[in-house]
């Protein structure tokens, strides 16, 4: 008997490295790597809550990036447990605090750190150069106002840590189903 398979199709109708929005991401890769037995270890996804907020951790908050400036897991005496944090805004560079319940599913944004090179300023943001592909991307200067580091930027200097949020819309143009 030959098994039926229904494959869904779907085409990528745009991908690109830009610090626009992002796609939610339902959790975060544990470990890829072998163990010395030689045999592949699956891939564990886990949830993000609330709980697992940390200093430096990217996150995302109504559809935009975040990273979490500070925390303080609070327990009153009376009442649920709640986590208070303060956030930056990654693409503007504003700050917010943000009040989550204890346990509460949190989104952690996929941003990618590379190595690029300063290009020029533009007026309303930085250019960086991305050295591997050689795609330049802008980064607004309210990021760089809250420690002057904007300052500190000369034409050819190589950046590293530079973060570019990885934007991809999907849009399903066709679905096949295939014997």
């Amino acid at each position: 008997m030959v098994k039926i398979l229904e494959r869904l199709v779907i085409a990528v109708t745009s991908l690109s490295l830009s610090s626009a929005f992002l796609l939610p991401q339902t959790g975060k890769l544990l470990s890829h790597s072998t163990p010395k037995n030689g045999f592949p270890r699956k891939n564990v996804i886990v949830e993000l809550t609330s709980n697992d907020l940390k200093n430096g951790l990217s996150i995302e908050v109504d559809g935009t990036p975040m990273r979490v400036i500070e925390f303080l897991h609070v327990k009153p005496g009376k009442g649920a447990a709640f986590v208070r944090s303060k956030l930056k805004n990654l693409l503007t560079g504003s700050s917010m605090e943000k009040t989550f319940r204890a346990g509460e599913s949190v989104d952690e944004a996929q941003v990618m750190k590379t190595e690029m090179q300063f290009s020029y300023d533009d007026g309303d943001s930085y250019q960086f150069m991305n050295l591997e592909t050689y795609e330049t991307e802008g980064v607004p200067k309210t990021v760089f106002e809250a420690n002057n580091q904007g300052n500190f930027l000369l034409e050819g200097m190589v950046v590293q840590g530079v973060e570019v949020f990885v934007a991809c819309r999907l849009k399903i143009v066709k679905i096949f189903l295939v014997n």
